[in-house]
């Protein structure tokens, strides 16, 4: 069994994104930064005006929604975004497509053009809609199973001590939130699986995944979770920053929430590009591929 390394696995992701990154940024600047400023565009005000309007209410109390005039606008501004609702879909497909062509375009021996890769994307997006309802369904059963399970003792205990039932409670929560860390970590490589392998089988990507992933559990999530902390607080403090210099350039308005689009944009084609690679990186390691191999693969 391969031992997972995280400092490799980063290490071969940035050579990756340093060998192809013109191609890389091209890419992610046509289906990821694109569609974000676009969704922010069409969709900003609504959600701005949506949180504007729930926080005032918040600060009036209870009353606010008691009131048809003020139901009346939350209906409204509710129909206004599922107007929407396909055009976002369709800006969502765009950039999962995006992500599929640029792994495509890394992995591929054939040396594919843009093009190319783009069309494996595409021919790829049916299973992994199969997949997503395969996993919904899964979903579905876990959360009636862990209800049960946590729901049934819990009766029981109420009945000898509110303590017990206290303590079952964190208990049950903390081993439902291991749980779900293993499942998600176990299934983060369905687009590899998917892309680099050619599986078409949604049933197949899915029991792929976790095999690959079996054995690293504890290593795979705990540099996802690092790579997660680090997202947040880049991201958080670069976001914070240009989204000040916007306000400060722009004002309000409209100009406020395109620049904001844009920025949202720029760090979410500059996360997808170094997750994709990362993606990549990962399923070479723990498919056994050797360095070597490894980096001839992407020469």
């Amino acid at each position: 069994m391969t031992r997972f390394d995280g400092n490799q696995a980063w290490n071969e992701a940035m050579r990756l994104v340093s060998a192809n990154r013109e191609v890389l940024l091209v890419m992610a600047g046509v289906f990821v930064f694109l569609p974000t400023v676009a969704m922010a565009f069409f969709t900003g005000p609504q959600q701005a005006e949506m949180i504007t309007t729930f926080m005032n209410a918040m600060k009036h109390g209870a009353a606010d929604f008691k009131d048809p005039a003020f139901m009346a606008k939350i209906q409204a501004m509710n129909a206004a975004n599922a107007s929407l609702m396909p055009y976002t879909l369709l800006l969502m497909l765009a950039s999962v497509v995006g992500k599929l062509g640029m792994m495509a375009l890394l992995t591929d021996h054939r040396r594919p053009t843009v093009g190319e890769a783009l069309m494996i994307g595409v021919k790829s997006l049916p299973t992994l809609i199969a997949v997503a309802v395969l996993l919904f369904i899964g979903y579905l059963v876990f959360i009636i199973a862990a209800m049960l399970a946590i729901g049934l003792p819990a009766a029981m205990l109420g009945m000898i001590s509110q303590v017990l039932v206290g303590v079952f409670a964190v208990v049950a929560v903390i081993a439902l939130l291991a749980a779900i860390a293993v499942i998600v970590t176990r299934l983060s490589m369905i687009y590899p699986v998917t892309i680099i392998e050619r599986e078409s089988n949604p049933i197949e990507v899915i029991k792929g995944s976790w095999r690959m992933v079996k054995g690293n559990t504890r290593r795979v999530f705990l540099f996802f979770l690092l790579l997660l902390v680090a997202y947040f607080v880049v991201m958080s403090v670069a976001a914070m920053v240009l989204i000040g210099l916007v306000t400060t350039i722009a004002g309000k308005g409209m100009a406020l929430t395109l620049g904001t689009g844009i920025v949202q944009g720029v760090l979410a084609a500059a996360f997808s590009v170094v997750i994709t690679a990362l993606l990549v990186a990962i399923h070479r390691q723990l498919a056994g591929a050797s360095p070597q191999s490894l980096a001839e693969t992407f020469s």
